[in-house]
């Protein structure tokens, strides 16, 4: 990807590892308690379905303020607009921490701790895989106004 002037940019990620990851998380727990059953949380069920909503909730808020922005929502695509405004004004990641409240939402709605370990790994693997190039990108095609809108807004919460 080049800027208006022709120079080379960093990209965002080749492969969608969000999404892949939020499958591989809930897939471990899912598996693990398959095979390795876990008492389970003592905490309703119901919790972990108000986390999930909630999670949905903050994904569908970002997803239209993307749009309202006309900014790419998909994480292989290069932004158009920094978006800091709503939940990006108090994380700058707040679809992969609404990924993550999904993940910890199953540990009570599919009654396991193992949920435990996919949101953990996820956190992990989504900050290398594919915050730290997507923010490498955003600071080439924002410059000063990246660099502002990061020192004040946290990475995750």
């Amino acid at each position: 990807m080049d800027d208006s002037a022709g120079n080379r940019m960093a990209g965002p990620s080749r492969l969608p590892w969000p999404p892949m990851l939020v499958v591989v998380a809930l897939l471990i727990g899912f598996g693990m308690q398959r095979l390795s059953p876990l008492p389970p949380p003592p905490v309703p069920v119901y919790v972990g379905g108000l986390l999930v909503a909630l999670g949905i909730g903050i994904d569908l808020w970002v997803f239209w303020l993307f749009r309202q922005r006309k900014t790419n929502i998909m994480p292989t695509k290069p932004a158009e607009a920094l978006v800091t405004t709503g939940p990006f004004s108090w994380s700058r990641n707040p679809i992969y921490l609404a990924n993550v409240l999904i993940i910890v939402g199953f540990i009570f709605v599919g009654q396991s701790w193992w949920f435990l370990i996919g949101a953990s790994l996820f956190v992990v693997l989504v900050t290398e895989l594919q915050i730290k190039k997507e923010e490498a990108h955003l600071a080439e095609k924002f410059g000063m106004e990246w660099q502002a809108y990061a020192a004040k807004t946290r990475r995750w919460i």
